[in-house]
Order: structure tokens, then C-alpha cells, then sequence
């Protein structure tokens, strides 16, 4: 536990960093290089987190240690199950939400950044929050994390503890149901298969639709 709150400080402070500096020389009306930046200085803590952990107090193995493995089987089941949870659960989720909050803004953050985004900052938009967050994320949150949570807490505690800190993290407020839907699903897809191929191939299903729907 001690090594993912390590990696989420350092995720922290050094994607704030390189958010800064991408945007500084980025131009003035271009929102997509901070994201690009932030994204990479995240991934030095979710991903340096685990290697650490690994080295120092493991087998010197994502494999062994974290489960990152993938069968051809991961593809064909989790992108259609990322894509169902972000086109149909969520949908269903904010339409009952609707009834007692206001969710007409739910989709304003991502449609700030990638709203206006075309060319190649679309292009790296989508690789970053599409292929690359799903990796990074899974590896500390199911990986590390939920691996730890669920040694200590038990199967079903464990999982949803790290759910909930896994949408808590993203600091949205109106975003956190749907986040948190999506969460239990990963971490279930992780925990079933004793893998993270299943969760980040649904990972990757679920940011895609989001992302490619947004720049285009």
C-alpha cells in the first residue's frame, strides 16, 4: 500500500509538471498538449509505482507479480464490454441521475480539450487517452493496488475500494457515478481472470468510444 500512495503523489506532482512546460510552448489556443503531458507525467507514477514495488519487494515481474498478461481472447470480449459500458450503462446511469441532478454538463471537461481537437493533436488525444491511460491505469490500479486492497480487505471490499479511488482520482464530481461503474467492471474483468489483459483491453473499449466520439 505503501508503494501506491508513493506512485499516485508522484503521478501527481510530475504530470502537473509536464502539463505546465506542454503548455507553455504549446500555442495559445491548443488545450491538447497539456493533456498529452499530463497524461505522460501520470504514467511515470503508475507505472514507476509498479516497477519499484516489483524490483525491491517482489519477483522482478509484472507478470508474476501484477498479472500483465493477454490472450487473444481479451480483445474479442473486453472491447465490446468497454464500449457497452460507455454507448448503453452510462447512458441508462445519467438518464436516472437525471431525475434528481442536473447531468446536462456531464460531458463538458472531455469536450473542452478534445472538443476542438483535429489533426495530429486529435491523433495523439486518442492514442494517449485511448490505448496509453488504459495500460498505465489498469497496470497501478489492478494491478498494484487492487492486488494489495484485496490481500488486506478481502475479494469484494477490495474491488470496490479500489474503484472508488480509482474514480475519486479522476476529481470529477458529476463524472464519479460513471467512473465508479466502470471501476467495479475493470477491477471484476482483473479479479475473475486473475490477469489485466481483460481490464485493459475494456479500459481501452471504454475510453475509445469516448474519445473517438468526441474529436470527430
Amino acid at each position: 500500500m505503501g508503494q501506491v500512495a508513493y506512485g499516485y503523489v508522484v503521478a501527481v506532482v510530475v504530470s502537473g509538471v509536464f502539463a505546465s512546460i506542454a503548455l507553455a510552448i504549446a500555442p495559445e489556443d491548443e488545450d491538447w498538449p497539456g493533456v498529452v503531458g499530463g497524461s505522460l507525467g501520470m504514467w511515470v507514477g503508475f507505472i514507476g509505482a509498479p516497477f519499484v514495488a516489483t524490483w525491491f519487494l517482489g519477483r522482478r515481474s509484472f507478470v508474476a507479480d501484477f498479472g500483465l498478461t493477454q490472450r487473444w481472447m481479451d480483445a474479442l470480449i473486453g472491447l465490446p464490454l468497454g464500449v457497452a459500458v460507455q454507448a448503453l450503462v452510462l447512458p441508462a446511469l445519467y438518464w436516472v441521475l437525471g431525475h434528481f441532478v442536473d447531468t446536462s454538463s456531464i460531458s463538458d471537461p472531455a469536450e473542452k480539450i478534445l472538443g476542438d481537437t483535429s489533426g495530429l493533436g486529435a491523433v495523439l488525444v486518442v492514442l494517449t487517452v485511448g490505448f496509453g491511460a488504459p495500460i498505465a491505469e489498469e497496470l497501478f490500479f489492478r494491478g498494484l493496488f487492487q492486488r494489495a486492497a484485496v490481500r488486506r480487505l478481502g475479494r469484494n471490499i477490495g474491488v470496490g475500494f479500489v474503484a472508488v479511488a480509482f474514480a475519486g482520482t479522476h476529481f470529477q464530481l458529476l463524472q464519479f457515478p460513471g467512473l465508479l461503474v466502470a471501476g467495479v467492471v475493470f477491477g471484476v474483468a482483473a479479479q475473475a481472470s486473475g490477469r489485466l489483459g481483460p481490464a485493459i483491453w475494456t479500459h481501452i473499449g471504454f475510453n475509445m468510444t469516448a474519445a473517438v466520439v468526441l474529436v470527430t
